[in-house]
């Protein structure tokens, strides 16, 4: 977890200086520089290891944000394998859930999609708010849970 410190005020947690970043337009600049740095830093890890970079929904929806996560990769010479992307459902709610609505999709639609859209990938999903194994039988038994 990224934390900025002012060495004249202490930290600041991310729920502080990320709507600052947000508002400032400095965001996808930040997250670039997060996705880089981190993957340098893995490179080193151990081969099994892997690096799970949290993106916000603004840096994915960024014109070439795919080649600039690429490029770092690239750059660090870490293995795209050993990369995990985190993203919320609220990344996937402009265009692309604007598109599924559009052709009448509904919610068991879209949950079939994004599953499809990971499968298709060889990604795994986190269904976050799923507690039980009933839980995940009763309302997702399509996904393909990582737990």
């Amino acid at each position: 977890m990224l934390q900025c410190n002012r060495f004249w005020s202490g930290k600041f947690p991310p729920d502080v200086f990320i709507p600052i970043a947000e508002e400032s337009g400095l965001i996808i600049a930040l997250g670039n520089w997060i996705t880089a740095n981190a993957a340098r830093i893995a490179a080193s890890w151990p081969d099994d290891v892997t690096l799970a970079d949290n993106l916000p929904p603004v840096q994915i929806s960024a014109p070439d944000a795919a080649l600039g996560i690429l490029a770092a990769l690239r750059d660090a010479g870490l293995p795209t394998h050993r990369l995990e992307l985190e993203i919320t459902e609220s990344a996937l709610t402009d265009a692309f859930m604007a598109d599924l609505r559009n052709v009448g999709a509904g919610s068991n639609a879209v949950i079939c999609a994004v599953s499809e859209m990971a499968a298709r990938l060889d990604m795994g999903i986190v269904a976050e708010g799923i507690e039980t194994i009933e839980q995940e039988r009763a309302n997702l038994s399509q996904l393909r849970l990582v737990i």
